[in-house]
């Protein structure tokens, strides 16, 4: 599954582009007005260019909740069902 890593322009055009890793950790994008589509092969190209030419987006995981916002509690997992007894539990023990 392909994972965001930020935006960079377009080697083309000059456009913005979304960027993106494969499942190998190799970066693409895909130019939507000129179509253009680089993909690295190599994984030292493609982590340069991961290093340089991409501007990556802050994680917007420490801001605030809005004002009126209801807390949502944690989701909590239960733990393992209880095994039911089956007809020769306890019997042949």
């Amino acid at each position: 599954m392909a994972k965001y890593e930020g935006g960079c322009s377009c080697q083309n055009c000059g456009k913005k582009a979304d960027v993106y890793t494969d499942k190998n950790g190799l970066a693409y994008y895909k130019c939507g007005p000129c179509g253009f589509f680089p993909k690295f092969s190599n994984m030292r190209h493609s982590q340069a260019f991961l290093q340089g030419k991409v501007e990556r987006d802050e994680p917007a995981q420490n801001t605030p909740p809005p004002e009126g916002a209801i807390p949502v509690p944690a989701n909590t997992v239960p733990g393992p069902a209880k095994k039911k007894a089956g007809f020769f539990d306890g019997v042949l023990t």
